[in-house]
């Protein structure tokens, strides 16, 4: 089968999107289809602009008018054309729906047009947001990465349930456990000779990042952990963040590890005594099957899709009953053996051979 995959920009930082669009390319070509990833490149950003609202509009014009000009004849040939992310919905104009597939991993952005209590919008990503919703409705078959994500695509834009398949994502790379040797080499330019507790993820407002330092502050509090530190791995520190901390006056006990290599990460999950995963709003939730990877426990809201993803193999915890949640993490870490065997029990649900085989079934069914 030739099977045509579209990525996303690469100025518009979302990681985790690339990871998944590689993940779903490298399985394919495994099973032993012809497949292609395009992505579009900077033509308009070429040049380092210093304007942040210059750069995001030229990258608009980068990816929907200059990638978009050409992505139909590229693509005319493929039995499938597979956009792997709802944001680059408004691609489906410039092709032939009868052939082309979307991946919807959440719709966080879209609710805050009726509910931005948590979190404004502003009135061009209110205007974005609707643009996407208007096109994602012309798909003939969507896969959502979650059934929550299906539940709020059924709620919000009122698609048929036949056109929504749920595919959960396998691991995007290989996890397992470090040894403390190997931990050692891997981390000999950053100093861990301490216990800590890990937080994976951008700076995002769903991320709950302010409220699992307020967490991280009074578990540093109870008998035995003053020493621990929160690491804080992924982007660089917002000023906000660096506010609380020296507010807090916990500066020196939050560790900030910026974009590190795979083979850190898994290191870094297997040195810490647990993830805290405080999301409000996730579509899959991938560091939750990444700690479990690596024989780490994991601490996590008790809301779909982290509980849908976690099920019994995940300690639950409410980010907004701060002490609460410090005193159910001070309490938890004293018996992990448990819970780290159900979570590697829990990955054989997330395998790559589980995930490729329903994505073909879809291709496949689409194709009839």
């Amino acid at each position: 089968m030739k099977i045509a995959l579209i990525g996303n920009y690469p100025l518009l930082g979302t990681k985790s999107m690339f990871l998944y669009a590689e993940l779903l390319r490298k399985t394919l070509v495994k099973s032993g289809h012809d497949v292609r990833l395009f992505q579009p490149k900077p033509f308009f950003n070429k040049i380092d602009f210093k304007i942040k609202l210059l750069k995001k509009w030229l990258g608009y014009i980068d990816n929907y008018i200059v990638f978009s000009l050409t992505l139909k004849k590229k693509v005319s040939k493929f039995d499938i054309v597979h956009i792997c992310d709802q944001a680059n919905s408004p691609l489906i104009f410039f092709l032939e729906p009868k052939n082309v597939i979307l991946t919807c991993h959440d719709l966080i952005n879209v609710k805050l047009l009726n509910n931005n209590r948590l979190h404004k919008i502003s009135l061009t990503g209110k205007i974005y947001q609707n643009l996407i919703i208007h096109f994602i409705r012309g798909f003939k078959t969507i896969i959502c990465v979650s059934e929550s994500t299906k539940k709020d695509l059924l709620k919000l834009i009122k698609f048929k349930k036949t056109k929504i398949k749920v595919i959960h994502n396998a691991l995007n790379n290989k996890f397992s456990p470090t040894s403390s040797i190997e931990r050692k080499n891997m981390l000999k330019k950053i100093d861990l000779n301490y216990k800590y507790l890990i937080h994976v993820g951008a700076n995002v407002w769903y991320k709950n990042k302010i409220y699992l330092i307020k967490i991280f502050y009074i578990f540093l509090k109870f008998k035995g952990r003053s020493e621990y530190k929160l690491v804080l791995v992924g982007e660089k520190n917002t000023e906000e963040i660096n506010s609380l901390t020296n507010k807090l006056n916990i500066k020196n006990s939050v560790i900030n590890i910026i974009n590190p290599n795979h083979n850190t990460l898994c290191a870094l999950y297997s040195g810490a005594e647990a993830l805290v995963f405080p999301s409000l709003e996730e579509g899959f939730g991938w560091p939750i099957i990444e700690a479990q990877s690596c024989g780490c426990p994991v601490f996590t809201l008790n809301r779909p899709p982290m509980s849908e993803i976690g099920l019994k193999s995940v300690f639950y915890i409410n980010p907004f009953n701060k002490y609460k949640a410090a005193k159910i993490i001070n309490t938890k870490l004293n018996s992990t053996e448990k819970i780290i065997k159900k979570g590697f029990k829990n990955l054989s649900r997330f395998g790559e051979k589980n995930m490729i085989t329903k994505y073909l079934d879809v291709y496949n069914e689409f194709k009839r």
